[in-house]
C-alpha cells in the first residue's frame, strides 16, 4: 500500500563538474613562443590548403592579360 500511495523517487546522481583547464597567467616566454609558432604554422597550413575564390583568379587573369597587351 505504501508503494502505491508514495511511489519511490528515483535517485539521481549529480555528475561531477568538469574541471576547466586553466592556463597560468605567467607563461614563460619560451613556452609562449612555442604556442604562438604552433598557431602560426597551423594558420599557414590552413591558408595553403584553402581553396582560392574563382573571382580572385578571374581578376588576376584579367590583370595579367592587360599587362601583356599593354
Amino acid at each position: 500500500m505504501d508503494r502505491i500511495l508514495n511511489p519511490p523517487v528515483p535517485v539521481t546522481i549529480p555528475e561531477p563538474a568538469q574541471r576547466e583547464v586553466s592556463i597560468p597567467k605567467n607563461i614563460p616566454w619560451g613556452v609562449r613562443r612555442q604556442m604562438l609558432e604552433a598557431e602560426d604554422r597551423e594558420r599557414a597550413k590552413l591558408m595553403k590548403n584553402a581553396p582560392v575564390p574563382i573571382e580572385d583568379l578571374e581578376k588576376e587573369m584579367d590583370i595579367v592579360a592587360k599587362e601583356r597587351e599593354g
